[in-house]
């Protein structure tokens, strides 16, 4: 059996990256390939990161406020693309509230 296999070096990649690259392995099933991102780890950023914007945005939402936001992420990214929704966030229309 030959250790050069791409599974054998996908293994070691990813094994290196938790190791010192500060990587956290996503769990495969929460990916969601129709949006190109995991929507749970995007959630948990959010509300981690800006609580008192996501109170807002709950308040409003309720419920579906997770929905709204990845939704409205989504757009976002499909219309200015990935660096400039990073570099510059986008708005929640309906709260005005800058993520």
């Amino acid at each position: 059996m030959s250790i050069t296999t791409e599974n054998t070096f996908e293994t070691a990649l990813v094994q290196s990256l938790k190791e010192q690259g500060g990587y956290t392995e996503g769990n495969a099933p929460d990916y969601s390939p129709e949006l190109g991102m995991f929507k749970y780890e995007v959630i948990k950023f959010l509300q981690e990161s800006q609580p008192k914007r996501w109170e807002k945005i709950s308040a409003i939402h309720g419920a579906d406020a997770d929905n709204r936001v990845i939704q409205r992420l989504y757009k976002e990214l499909d219309l200015r693309g990935s660096l400039d929704v990073l570099r510059n966030g986008f708005v929640e229309k309906e709260t005005n509230t800058k993520s």
